[in-house]
């Protein structure tokens, strides 16, 4: 299909989704099976018309059926099905023929469980229909309490919420049902994602003023383009972006394939995605749902600094670890604060941030709420009451408390919340009236201070990327043609093809002859290096296939006869000796199986495998990511200059990194794999070198 043809199908789908997700009339189809979805959509308040078709039954769930979708007195909006995978083929076309908007297909058995022409008949049946699933649950747009849901997610109506969108049925409701109490406006559950996926979803909902940010649980992404659009939309919008992405273990991807049949893709690569796209890409669940909280309520706050009270020695210590461990600062008592607490806590208070106020206030809600109020007179972004509340049945004495960190927030210009000890302990009644009354509960201090750093990871890039003018899209679509043999370059070939494209290499010189060795290297001037090369020595150094620091003829001759012996060498490479070296870094381009090329950046040298320190962009990037990303590197600090060190040639780094992506984005349909392992970086102005590389393609047709 064409792309114009492809974007007219998608934009059609888009109507119907649009149109299903507030349906005014639902048709189910399933006999039994439907009845829970009925009751649910009444449950929730369902004001449109509903009709059931059986051929069988004569009423379901009250509701008298008709034989056939002509018996019905008007064209339904939506259909949802829970068909065997046969049956439900033939209901989706007979549904598109008479021109319904959607269809969700309850029902499994397709491309998740290896039957794959199954799903290509059911999406060919559906046309340009807006088909949610198959393998899904369902969708319910509480806002206009409208389900059309296999089970009840709850009845809470709120007027603006968080929308989810999910390739998990368990993942909406968890949520929406979890006693963390996060406003919920819709749910979507995408299942195999055959027709309708994420982008659709979030570009859909994109407008709706309803909706305050996105939850999204990630398997894998049908079209990268299509997200990275609907995404940077949602960016433009001022609406946050939280994802889940599962399938970050070899075992998690092996069991999305039996899941939802989705290719999950490297977990670091769709990091990069989504960092370049603004979507806050979180560590678990309960994290999500504590950030989704400071969303929705607005109250998400505008910098880093916190000011802490507590009645605990514990809960300040341990606040101030987990402050330390999330980035959040704690500012010291401003002088101001200090006089204004003086008057107000007993003398074995301690006067610091965080602020232990001793059991001895405990209980009194002025003096709770005046102390706090006296804190925040410290310059602060936002300010936190730390309760313990261990048991949802012994409460009246936390009562206090809460009531003074509302009293305290109705006075303070930055956002003030109430920090639970556990996640779990503080009746729904008690979140429900301090969220009335602006003060939003963080339950979990683990989980509360990872959703604070999240917060501020978000304004903070998000502010970044308003400045350099919004989320970079751009992809790389093209694709080595897999049919084709590959072929592994040799370090002599590699270089060489490097060199071309601008890419630093050594002064170097490739021989069969020991005696040729002797000459090259008295050309290029000692020091120099002597290599084994061929076309199995990928890790040279392994097999002490590398000779450094060779002074003159004589160990030139003696280290060439050495490596000459080594099984597999074809011919030895002389080169310059780079002995000013400030850090080793590795610079390499890979595949990730669905958003094409990408880039890492780590440290370098034999200890790479064994540090794991990298950074991973998608291509094309630009000079700004590469900065960045060496920037997050712990290796910077060596760059950088380290405890007197010279300081490394970080402009040569970063323009060595510009010319390899260049490279490979200009043969970006035939490269496999490019591995520069160390790329030498030098003194300041002196520049950066690659010394080693391997380069893979496919041969040419």
């Amino acid at each position: 299909m064409s792309t114009d043809a492809t974007d007219s199908l998608r934009k059609q789908r888009r109507e119907g989704l649009a149109r299903i997700l507030c349906a005014r009339s639902i048709v189910f189809v399933g006999g039994s099976a439907c009845e829970p979805a009925i009751n649910y959509c009444r449950a929730l308040g369902y004001s449109g018309q509903l009709f059931v078709v059986s051929p069988t039954r004569t009423e379901i769930a009250e509701i008298k059926c008709v034989r056939d979708f002509e018996d019905l007195p008007l064209i339904p909006d939506v259909a949802w099905i829970a068909l065997r995978p046969e049956d439900t083929i033939a209901t989706v076309e007979r549904l598109a023929q008479i021109g319904v908007a959607g269809a969700v297909c309850f029902g499994a058995g397709y491309a998740e469980v290896g039957q794959p022409e199954l799903q290509e008949r059911l999406v060919k049946a559906a046309g340009n229909m807006a088909l949610l699933g198959p393998n899904t649950t369902g969708f319910v747009n509480f806002v206009d309490r409208l389900a059309v849901m296999v089970e009840s997610h709850g009845t809470a109506v709120p007027e603006r919420g968080i929308a989810v969108i999910s390739q998990s049925g368990t993942f909406g409701a968890n949520l929406a049902l979890s006693n963390r109490q996060v406003p919920v406006s819709h749910i979507v559950s995408l299942g195999n994602q055959a027709c309708v996926d994420t982008a659709d979803v979030l570009e859909t909902l994109c407008d709706d003023p309803r909706v305050a940010c996105f939850a999204l649980y990630v398997e894998g992404i049908a079209d990268p383009t299509a997200f990275a659009d609907a995404a940077a939309r949602a960016f433009e919008a001022g609406k946050p972006v939280l994802c889940l992405h599962a399938g970050n273990s070899t075992a998690g991807r092996e069991l999305v394939v039996s899941h939802t049949a989705a290719l999950s893709g490297t977990p670091d690569a769709f990091g990069a995605f989504y960092r370049r796209l603004g979507v806050l890409q979180v560590p678990s669940f309960p994290v999500l749902m504590e950030t989704a909280k400071l969303f929705v309520a607005g109250r998400a706050p505008a910098g880093r600094r916190l000011v802490i009270e507590t009645a605990s020695g514990m809960d300040s210590i341990y606040c101030a670890d987990l402050a330390q461990a999330h980035g959040v600062v704690l500012p010291p008592p401003s002088a101001p604060s200090k006089r204004a607490l003086q008057d107000l806590l007993p003398d074995i208070a301690t006067l610091a941030n965080p602020l232990d106020v001793t059991m001895a206030m405990w209980g009194d809600r002025e003096a709770q709420a005046e102390a706090l109020v006296a804190l925040s007179r410290t310059p602060c972004d936002m300010a936190a009451l730390v309760v313990n509340a261990p048991s949802t049945t012994q409460v009246d004495s936390f009562f206090p408390a809460f009531l003074a960190a509302a009293r305290a927030q109705s006075t303070l210009d930055v956002p003030c919340y109430v920090m639970t000890n556990l996640p779990e302990g503080l009746p729904q009644q008690v979140t429900a009236d301090l969220r009335n009354a602006g003060c939003i509960v963080l339950q979990g201090l683990e989980d509360g201070f990872a959703a604070l750093d999240l917060a501020c990871r978000y304004a903070e890039y998000s502010n970044q990327l308003k400045q350099e003018g919004g989320p970079d899209r751009r992809l790389l679509a093209a694709c080595p043609d897999t049919t084709r043999q590959t072929k592994t370059l040799s370090e002599t070939d590699s270089k060489s093809v490097l060199a071309a494209a601008g890419v630093p290499v050594p002064v170097s010189a490739s021989r069969h002859s020991i005696d040729c060795a002797v000459q090259d290297a008295n050309a290029i001037g000692y020091p120099v290096v002597l290599k084994a090369v061929g076309a199995a020595l990928h890790h040279k150094t392994e097999v002490g296939g590398v000779e450094l620091g060779l002074d003159d003829e004589a160990a030139v001759r003696q280290a060439a006869l050495r490596l000459l012996q080594i099984e597999g060498v074809e011919t030895l490479l002389v080169e310059e000796m780079i002995s000013d070296a400030v850090a080793e870094v590795i610079v390499g381009i890979t595949r990730d199986p669905i958003l094409g090329l990408k880039l890492t950046i780590g440290a370098g040298g034999t200890l790479a495998e064994l540090l794991e320190d990298v950074s991973t962009l998608i291509l094309p990037t630009s000079r700004r990511e590469i900065e960045r990303a060496i920037k997050r590197l712990r290796i910077f600090r060596l760059i950088a200059g380290w405890r007197g060190m010279p300081e490394g040639d970080f402009d040569a780094l970063v323009g060595l990194v510009e010319k390899v992506c260049s490279f490979a984005e200009s043969c970006a349909e035939t490269i496999v794999e490019l591995d520069l392992n160390p790329v030498l970086v030098r003194p300041k102005s002196c520049g950066a070198v690659a010394v080693d590389a391997l380069l893979v393609r496919v041969d040419a047709p």
